[in-house]
């Protein structure tokens, strides 16, 4: 699948390929008693910003690129930081 420029009407500023093979954690699902009842795997990372904005978007993407998670930071280094921390990004996981 082609690597999209927008995700979720954000403009993409980095981005990792989208691969089930990274190991980038999941997304997990509870029910009201806040047991684990279905998990999707993030197989991508995305940095974005919307038009206008300053703030930074960290996107957990699955394989389709749909966005199942994201977290505002005030910067890209912010972002990038939680990224290596959160998911286990490297630098070198980055495309552009």
């Amino acid at each position: 699948m082609e690597i999209p420029s927008e995700l979720d009407g954000a403009s993409v500023i980095h981005i990792t390929k989208n691969s089930l093979e990274n190991t980038f954690g999941y997304i997990g699902f509870v029910d009201d008693k806040r047991n684990l009842i279905d998990t999707i795997d993030i197989t991508a990372v995305a940095i974005c910003r919307y038009d206008g904005s300053v703030e930074c978007y960290l996107f957990s993407c699955g394989i389709n690129w749909e966005v199942i998670g994201d977290k505002v930071y005030d910067t890209i280094e912010d972002a990038k930081k939680s990224a290596m921390n959160s998911h286990n990004v490297k630098e070198e996981d980055w495309i552009f």
